[in-house]
């Protein structure tokens, strides 16, 4: 499906962000899923690149309008930076799963990255929703911090930590987590694989009744589970190991069924 380039912005060497204006999209758009996106432009037709990029849902507008972030990482990700307005690119989605939106809780997001882009839209969801939202954003430096304007909706609390210490705590975005005075009844994440591993552990310390659903991260060739290119290894109840696919089964998963040993 082509959508219209609304607005496209670099925030820096390692982040930007594009606004794409289509109402199809929007109507099946939801906190969790994601769109496999070209940077082939307009009415091209060649095949380079070949295999379309996941990004995930970071935020709608007036039923119209859908937000992406990308983190600039290769080739391809370098390629969105040359977008210009009214271009159109080639998306497809909404995909995969969503996320479970609760009610009337007090709730914990934890994102690290460029990991912050479905808890955008999560945080935004849960607090109509009635829930009271804690934000803990971690990154390596201030670079990997987006612009707080981006994210006012979507949060009661912030907490940033930076592993340089350039902005806010020196340190993992865990460290905020195990050192938070609130009560979490859900925790619900997204970020580098190390990251997403350490906060499932963390949450089990705290109190092993938590609910805590992560958003994983996978290379994806197709989207819609053809290729079998982003397994996610799961452990059932009976604690048989289950590979299964994140574009489909996934990309929204029950934390504490993740074989994170087996992702390392």
């Amino acid at each position: 499906m082509k959508a219209k380039v609304i607005k496209n912005i670099q925030i820096n060497d390692k982040y930007g962000y594009m606004v794409i204006e289509s109402k199809e999209l929007c109507a099946s758009s939801e906190a969790g899923k994601f769109f496999m996106v070209s940077p082939r432009l307009n009415n091209e037709t060649n095949s380079d690149p070949l295999i379309n990029r996941a990004f995930a849902i970071a935020d709608i507008f007036d039923d119209d309008t859908i937000l992406f972030i990308y983190q600039i990482v290769g080739r391809v990700t370098s390629m969105l930076t040359t977008v210009q307005e009214g271009d159109y690119l080639n998306v497809v989605g909404a995909l995969g799963k969503r996320f479970t939106i609760c009610e009337s809780k007090n709730v914990a997001l934890v994102a690290g990255g460029a990991g912050i882009a479905p808890m955008i839209i999560l945080g935004k969801k849960l607090r109509s929703n009635g829930n009271k939202v804690t934000l803990f954003y971690g990154g390596a430096s201030k670079k990997d911090i987006i612009p707080t304007e981006i994210l006012s909706t979507s949060y009661d609390n912030l907490e940033i930590a930076t592993f340089d210490g350039s902005l806010g705590l020196k340190g993992l975005v865990t460290k905020l987590l195990l050192a938070s005075s609130e009560k979490f009844d859900n925790v619900y994440t997204c970020g580098p694989t190390g990251m997403l591993s350490a906060v499932v552990k963390a949450v089990s310390s705290i109190d092993e009744n938590i609910d805590i659903e992560v958003s994983m991260e996978a290379k994806m060739g197709c989207g819609v589970g053809a290729c079998l290119g982003c397994l996610i290894p799961t452990i059932d109840k009976d604690g048989t190991v289950v590979n299964r696919r994140c574009c489909v089964e996934g990309p929204i998963f029950d934390g504490k069924t993740i074989s994170f040993e087996r992702l390392v």
